[in-house]
């Protein structure tokens, strides 16, 4: 596997998230789904079936008429809410039960209203039921920073029309202190912002851990094949292994097991270079009886030099994604830190991008993917 340290551009992580791109439109590959099957893959934990989720509501006409029916303004009518925490001490069992549950179905909205409650002494059971509503609600992840609504905001965001503006200013007009809110408004200000033709960063949003930057990153590359086939190229394929021709390794290995000293150590660099893609041909070759000793322990030895570079490889990957990452915690209001997405996932998220890239060159370079995608699930077999 090549050595080479991994790129990623150093800027702000605030402005890396204007994509917002003012491009011309350009019809995608795939077909358009059903919206109503988007709707529920975009909170998929399968993030390259959400990602198709994403770019298939970005490219429907509908889309956004569609969202502007799914998202609601984050807003409790209080009323109602006061009737249902009365009700946590109604003497009828079936009231009580069905309060707690529509208590619960309002989520962080309930929360000060439960809180109040608990504070003003309630009767043995009211306080139970209430203890309880906020133990559970404060275990369930708030809707602004659910991975849905996150990618449905990235894609009104990179939509830029008027409709996609006045839903997410309809948005913002819910409950201040509603995480729903709070995101729309965040939304909101990245599109009131003036959008460059084709944003910079790219490259360094593609391999982010957040949901909402990685789903309009896939939809303005989705439309500039120029720029998303050398991301592609940079960040996921250079670091996934080749497959390489059998007849190639079995000849290195005749070399090696030779008695000419040049050719054995010739034979022995070449593999080395390899890789991983060798490693499976070396791990049979290192208990081959046929071979000679000093030949085995010289393959053992390649072996382990592989381990070796495979080890730096790994860890000057991490530490790249690290290195953004941290970057990105730093600026104000910061997300809490997400796991780093790994070559897998990236290799995945690229695999979604190049399907709908409607370009012969996308579709080698997809090939040229899927070819290393199974080769290396291959290798950590």
């Amino acid at each position: 596997m090549s050595t080479a340290h991994w790129p990623g551009a150093m800027m702000s992580g605030f402005l890396a998230t204007l994509l917002i791109g003012l491009v011309a439109p350009r019809a995608l590959a795939a077909p358009v789904p059903a919206l109503d099957a988007c709707w529920s893959d975009l909170d998929s934990t399968d993030e390259a079936r959400a990602l198709r989720a994403v770019l298939a509501l970005g490219q429907a006409p509908d889309g956004v008429a569609f969202l502007q029916r799914q998202l609601r303004p984050a807003f409790v009518e209080l009323q109602a809410l006061e009737r249902r925490l009365d009700d946590l001490d109604h003497e009828s069992f079936a009231r009580r039960q069905q309060a707690t549950q529509e208590l619960e179905d309002l989520g962080e909205l309930a929360l000060p209203h439960l809180r109040r409650l608990l504070n003003g002494r309630p009767p043995l059971e009211v306080r139970r039921r209430a203890e309880l509503l906020v133990e559970r609600i404060n275990q369930l992840p708030k809707v602004g920073e659910r991975p849905r609504t996150q990618r449905a905001l990235a894609i009104l965001v990179w939509q830029a029309s008027p409709a996609a503006r006045t839903v997410l200013k309809g948005l913002a007009r819910g409950d201040a202190q509603a995480s729903l809110t709070i995101a729309a408004q965040a939304a909101l200000d990245r599109f009131e912002l003036c959008p460059s033709p084709l944003p910079t960063g790219l490259d360094r949003q593609f391999v982010s851990n957040d949901d909402g930057k990685v789903a309009r990153v896939l939809l303005v590359l989705a439309r500039a094949p120029r720029q998303a086939l050398p991301v592609v190229e940079e960040k996921v394929v250079r670091w996934l292994p080749a497959p390489v021709d059998p007849r190639e390794v079995a000849r290195l290995l005749t070399d090696l097991d030779s008695d000419d000293k040049e050719r054995k150590r010739l034979a022995a660099d070449a593999l080395n270079k390899l890789g991983d893609s060798a490693r499976p041909a070396l791990q049979e070759a290192a208990t081959d009886d046929r071979l000679k000793e000093h030949t085995r322990l010289v393959i053992k030895l390649v072996l382990k030099l592989m381990a070796l570079e495979a080890t730096q490889t790994e860890l000057r990957f991490d530490l790249r994604r690290i290195e953004h990452d941290l970057l990105d915690d730093l600026l104000p209001g910061a997300p809490a830190v997400k796991p780093l997405p790994s070559l897998t996932v990236l290799a995945r998220r690229a695999e979604v991008l190049l399907e709908h890239l409607d370009a012969p060159e996308a579709r080698t370079l997809l090939e040229t993917l899927r070819t290393r995608i199974a080769w290396n699930e291959r290798l950590r077999r």
